[in-house]
C-alpha cells in the first residue's frame, strides 16, 4: 500500500496553500488508487511544532510528503535528509535537497504538480 501525507497548518485542508496541494492528491488517490492522509500542525505556527508532526508523518511511513505553509516547508527543509527514501514537495516556501521537491504557480499548477509526483512516485515504487 502506497500512502501520500499532507502536512498543513492549523487550518487544515481549508488554507490556501493545503487546499490545491490536497485536491492534487485526492486526484492521484482516484486514478492511482494510492491512499492519501494529511495532519494538521495545531500547536503553532513554528518549525518546532511541525517538525513532531512531520515526523509521525515519516513514522506512519508516507512515501510521499507535501507540506504546505512556512512552518511545515521549515520542518521539511531542517529533516528532509535523514529520510532520504521518501519524497518530499513543498508549497509555499523553499526548502532543497536531492528527494525535495518545490511546487509554485497558481491553485491548478500546484493541484496538477501534486498530482503529477504523487502518480510518478507510485509508479516508481513498482
Amino acid at each position: 500500500a502506497f500512502t501520500a501525507c499532507l502536512l498543513t497548518d492549523a487550518r487544515g485542508l481549508a488554507g490556501p496553500v493545503a487546499a490545491p496541494a490536497w485536491a492534487g492528491m485526492q486526484d492521484a488517490s482516484l486514478a492511482i488508487r494510492a491512499q492519501v492522509e494529511y495532519l494538521q500542525v495545531t500547536t503553532g505556527s513554528t518549525m518546532g511544532a511541525a517538525s513532531p508532526v512531520l515526523a509521525s508523518l515519516v513514522a506512519r511511513q508516507c512515501k510521499v510528503v507535501v507540506a504546505a505553509g512556512q512552518a511545515q516547508v521549515a520542518a521539511v527543509a531542517a529533516s528532509a535528509r535523514r529520510y532520504p527514501s521518501i519524497r518530499f514537495a513543498v508549497v509555499g516556501g523553499k526548502a532543497s535537497g536531492a528527494n525535495v521537491t518545490q511546487l509554485r504557480g497558481s491553485a491548478s499548477e500546484v493541484r496538477s504538480a501534486v498530482n503529477s509526483l504523487v502518480t510518478a512516485a507510485v509508479a516508481a515504487a513498482g
